[in-house]
């Protein structure tokens, strides 16, 4: 029951979590401020989110921050942290994804595994490694990928730089669905409110909510984005969204699991350096279990964290290497 009610917690913090983009004038009506959205420049953006989930005995099972940057050039920088039990952030790993390959930080995810658990620091004596980075070229991703069983013949490992159009198109996609929904729901669990873009998720409106966001017609919206390979498969993706939301509302119904996720997203500053914020609160309760986290989302139009790629890193050959000395294949 508890990895169930993670996975629907998943579901529900990803929507909540995309309502983040706005302007910084301040919106009269949900319209207004919808229309808003899209103006949010992502070319320099950064993402900085803290995050905690909590288990039903009220004990923090997890808590971290990441924080995304684009680079630019078709680059972009992932770091993320692991919350300690003193409130401090120790580094977990830093990511930096190409065109042509993925950098991992292997000597923080070292660090980390031996302060979390101390009893294997032992691993640090056996993997010594050129550089603090490991570089995982795309055509190993893909041959690794393929050996697993993942059909890689339509996977798009390209690391093209999301646009401020292709965030527009995204954005004005999403919040449709949203009001949409709310709308023919009857529901309004969209609102607004001092300027901030208010979601509002209670037991007593889910199964409205559910009933007409499985009602959409997506389709319409994938045309919308015009993307020709989205768009030629759009009956299909579709059919497939109509029955993912049939099946995460079956399974709330037959485990009795108790929705309340509140969400509020809100936007200042001037054009070109907007930040904009959201504070959310998620809570999936049955009478067995309960999964609970809050999450703060800030998005920058102007990148406030700084990452250098790489000069030197080691290869994936020399990892395998070291792991096949140790008899780990």
């Amino acid at each position: 029951m508890k990895k169930k009610l993670v996975a629907l917690f998943l579901v529900a913090t990803m929507v909540m979590s995309m309502t983040a983009c706005g302007s910084s004038a301040t919106p009269k009506t949900v319209d207004a401020a919808v229309s808003q959205l899209s103006s949010f420049e992502v070319n320099q953006a950064d993402i900085d989110m803290t995050f905690s989930v909590k288990q039903a005995t009220g004990n923090t099972d997890f808590a971290g921050k990441v924080v995304a940057v684009n680079m630019g050039n078709n680059t972009g920088a992932v770091e993320i942290s692991y919350k300690m039990e003193d409130g401090s952030f120790t580094p977990v790993s830093t990511l930096f994804i190409t065109d042509s390959a993925v950098y991992i930080n292997a000597t923080q995810a070292i660090d980390f595994i031996t302060t979390l658990f101390p009893a294997y620091s032992i691993i640090k004596t056996y993997i010594t490694l050129s550089s603090d980075y490991v570089m995982i070229t795309k055509a190993e991703l893909l041959q690794y990928l393929s050996a697993a069983g993942v059909d890689t013949s339509t996977l798009d490992l390209s690391a093209s730089t999301v646009t401020s159009a292709d965030s527009k198109k995204l954005t004005e996609m999403i919040f449709g669905i949203i009001k949409e929904t709310s709308e023919k729901s009857g529901t309004s669990f969209l609102s607004l409110k001092d300027g901030s873009l208010n979601i509002v998720i209670t037991p007593e409106n889910t199964d409205k909510i559910l009933t007409a966001l499985g009602n959409i017609d997506i389709a319409t919206y994938i045309d919308k984005m015009g993307d020709e390979s989205l768009s030629t498969n759009k009956t299909e993706y579709a059919q497939k969204f109509k029955e993912s939301i049939q099946d995460f509302q079956s399974t709330l119904n037959s485990e009795g699991v108790k929705t309340n996720i509140t969400a509020t997203a809100k936007t200042e500053g001037e054009s070109g350096s907007k930040k904009a914020t959201i504070a959310m609160d998620a809570k999936l309760a049955s009478s067995e279990e309960s999964v609970n986290s809050v999450m703060n989302i800030t998005y920058s139009e102007k990148a406030t964290a700084t990452y250098t790629l790489p000069t030197k890193s080691a290869t994936l050959a020399e990892v395998l290497a070291i792991l096949s000395k140790l008899g780990i294949n």
